[in-house]
């Protein structure tokens, strides 16, 4: 089928991919030229292997042999370069499992490979509420936190913020869905509580089309939330401190909320109709 890779490009990657030793080697030649004794001592590859991989990778003009020895050409090098996050980004997918889906494709700017790193939390089923006291945790500790999210946030997440809010300690911004600021305005108890938040020095914009994903940055920690999953997992998430996965999230955030628009200081004095738009990320009323 015209769509499907080229026979040749698959059996080129099985052949780097079939042999640690390949890549190893090849990494070993890529920034300069390298005598044969170097690279068995570097590399803990036998000499009879490192002689057939080179000349393998002379075959292929992935190498080539120099007075000094061998090195790498602009194809192997490049090969290489494409090679290292492809396995990157499997790693990542067995990593992270079906929570990958989690991670917004269409705004992702970063390799997957990023995040062969990252951490799952999932509900323990023998005490569903340890993962939100983890999150408290988290809130009392965060001098900045940047919130992207559809959620509506349970009681103990909105007093802890306030909290931090009031001492000077927490720098906060939301950027909401408006389905999400309806539902906090038309819910009594919320609408105080999100009042107080805003009054308190919270940055919160509304942003009025659908988001790809949960996003919290607690200073430099990034919490994807699991933004679609009903009944055994609504709290689960993916937790990573990643330089790349940091400097994505913030730009993620950022982009949004240039795009919504910042909500008044006296947004929450009105009364609003009844909405039921936003994803529930609280326990039920008589839980909570």
């Amino acid at each position: 089928m015209d769509d499907q890779p080229p026979s040749e490009a698959l059996e080129t990657t099985a052949f780097l991919a079939r042999s640690e030793n390949r890549v190893r080697l090849l990494d070993a030649l890529r920034d300069e030229s390298r005598p044969r004794r170097d690279l068995v001592d570097d590399t803990g590859v036998s000499s009879a292997t490192v002689g057939r991989v080179l000349t393998e990778f002379q075959s292929r003009g992935w190498a080539e042999r120099t007075q000094d020895g061998y090195v790498a050409t602009s194809a192997g090098k490049r090969v290489l370069d494409e090679f290292e996050p492809f396995v990157g980004s499997i790693a990542a997918i067995q990593q992270l499992g079906d929570a990958v889906d989690w991670i917004p494709a269409d705004d992702l700017a970063i390799d997957l490979r990023h995040f062969t790193d990252a951490v799952v939390r999932r509900p323990d089923r023998h005490d569903p509420v340890e993962i939100t006291d983890f999150f408290i945790d988290l809130l009392e500790e965060t001098t900045e936190l940047r919130v992207f999210t559809h959620l509506v946030p349970i009681e103990a997440k909105e007093h802890r913020m306030l909290d931090g809010l009031r001492s000077g300690r927490l720098d906060l911004s939301i950027v909401a869905t408006e389905g999400l600021l309806e539902y906090l305005a038309s819910h009594p108890d919320h609408r105080d509580r999100h009042r107080a938040i805003l009054e308190a020095g919270c940055t919160l914009s509304c942003y009025p089309d659908e988001i790809p994903c949960n996003l919290f940055i607690f200073d430099d920690l990034v919490m994807i939330a699991d933004s679609y999953s009903e009944g055994e997992n609504p709290y689960a998430s993916i937790m990573s401190e990643n330089p790349a996965v940091l400097e994505w999230a913030r730009d993620l955030f950022d982009l949004y909320e240039r795009q919504a628009e910042q909500v008044p200081a006296d947004f929450y004095d009105g009364e609003v109709a009844e909405s039921g738009e936003a994803d529930r990320e609280e326990p039920p009323a008589s839980v909570d």
